[in-house]
């Protein structure tokens, strides 16, 4: 039996804990599936260039810093924008090494070319859940703290907005560590709302949650794409609000301090805006692929296939620190 044919009569969900036979035929599924293997390759390769471009973000940004007259943002929007950023690293270092090893584990290591009926294990060793379920959070706690960073930003955008008379004058972080706070608490919650349905004592064919928790991991899927509207449609209307008020006939009785707080709330606002709009497209296309993919499969293995395959995340975490460097050049010629 092929693995492409196995894996439509036999479903590893419904399989014993430590069934090694069936694990193989999913892991022969994936292995002799060129698509499977080439998204593998090629979200391996966007988080090994995404890397390299933080790392070459952070060393430009540490040779040269801007000096705070030149800044355009709120230093607590600076703050919850490095957030983010922190989180779209911790994806890609996730990607790098689920992705990577899962890569390497079904190719360079497979010890047979071939599906050998006498093998005990098919030549690929199988990923106890113990293992490749924690090491998937590390992507998944990436992505969803991503999202809820950016429900930071619209918040600390709408308090900049709702106190624009004295929010300038205003130095303190306290707003940005609670709502690093309330990110954190959030991205937690997410993973271990999914944590406590891994069944642990399961073998995988790849690093992933678990049967039990793919529920679960689909529901968190759905809301932070809720989450990534929401966001966008917060800044909209911030940027509107504050743009409206900046062309009304008696902004001339506001104050100096107020003034110049709307101005740069369009100014935060207008980048927050692309860069948001950037996060919502390519993680909308995401969930919606997959999630449209996940409906439709019928096995837990061609499910798995799905979010391999329709997986377009690291393609952020490429393009927000090549984009960010690209910018921070342009400003200094």
């Amino acid at each position: 039996m092929s693995a492409e044919g196995g894996s439509s009569t036999v479903d590893i969900a419904m399989a014993k804990e430590d069934d090694l036979g069936v694990v193989c035929v999913a892991m022969l599924y994936f292995a002799e599936s060129p698509t499977t293997i080439g998204a593998f390759a090629t979200k391996f390769s966007c988080a090994l260039l995404a890397i390299a471009m933080f790392v070459v973000l952070l060393l430009v940004k540490a040779s040269c810093p801007l000096l705070p007259r030149e800044r355009s943002l709120h230093p607590n929007a600076y703050f919850l924008l490095y957030v983010h950023f922190t989180f779209v690293f911790i994806g890609a270092v996730g990607v790098l090494i689920n992705d990577g090893f899962d890569l390497f584990r079904l190719t360079v290591f497979r010890r047979q070319p071939s599906n050998d009926p006498d093998s005990p294990d098919c030549g690929i060793f199988a990923m106890p859940a113990a293992y490749g379920a924690p090491m998937r959070l590390v992507t998944f706690f990436g992505n969803t703290g991503s999202s809820t960073s950016m429900l930071a930003l619209a918040v600390e955008r709408t308090v900049a907005t709702l106190r624009a008379k004295s929010y300038e004058q205003e130095r303190s972080r306290r707003i940005a560590f609670v709502l690093l706070f309330v990110t954190i608490a959030l991205d937690v919650a997410a993973v271990v709302y999914i944590v406590v349905h891994i069944n642990f004592r399961r073998l995988l064919p790849m690093q992933s949650l678990t049967a039990e928790a793919a529920d679960p991991g689909t529901y968190v899927l759905c809301f932070c794409g809720v989450l990534e509207i929401f966001n966008l449609l917060v800044l909209v209307a911030l940027w509107l609000i504050n743009h409206t008020w900046k062309h009304r006939d008696n902004r001339i009785l506001a104050t100096l301090s107020q003034k110049y707080q709307v101005e740069e709330n369009i100014k935060t606002t207008a980048i927050l805006i692309p860069l948001t709009s950037l996060h919502v497209l390519v993680n909308i296309a995401a969930y919606v692929l997959m999630l449209l993919g996940i409906w439709s499969s019928p096995t837990l293995q061609e499910k798995l296939k799905v979010v391999i395959t329709r997986d377009t995340a690291p393609i952020y975490d490429l393009l927000l620190p090549t984009f960010t460097l690209a910018r921070i050049l342009w400003r200094r010629q």
